[in-house]
C-alpha cells in the first residue's frame, strides 16, 4: 500500500512541477457475482461506464474487478 502511495505522489509531484493536473479515481466496482440480484455486474456497469465518462480521470484504480469487468471497462 505504502508503494502505490509513492507512486502518486511521485507522479502527482512531478506533473506539478510542469504545471500540469491529473484526476485520479478509486472505485470498487464489486466483483461479478452470479447470485446478485438488483445488485448485479449488468444493471452497475452502465452506470460506472458513465461516470468514467462524465469525469475523464487521468488514472483509473479498482478494486474487486473481474477479467470480464476490466474488459467491460477497457
Amino acid at each position: 500500500m505504502k508503494n502505490i502511495f509513492f507512486v502518486l505522489f511521485a507522479i502527482g509531484t512531478v506533473l506539478n512541477s510542469q504545471a500540469q493536473t491529473i484526476d485520479v479515481i478509486s472505485y470498487n466496482i464489486r466483483y461479478d457475482n452470479q447470485w446478485d440480484k438488483e445488485n448485479r455486474w449488468s444493471f452497475r456497469k452502465k452506470r460506472l461506464i458513465q461516470l468514467l465518462i462524465d469525469y475523464n480521470p487521468s488514472i483509473f484504480g479498482i478494486q474487486e474487478g473481474l477479467y470480464n469487468q476490466v474488459k467491460t471497462i477497457d
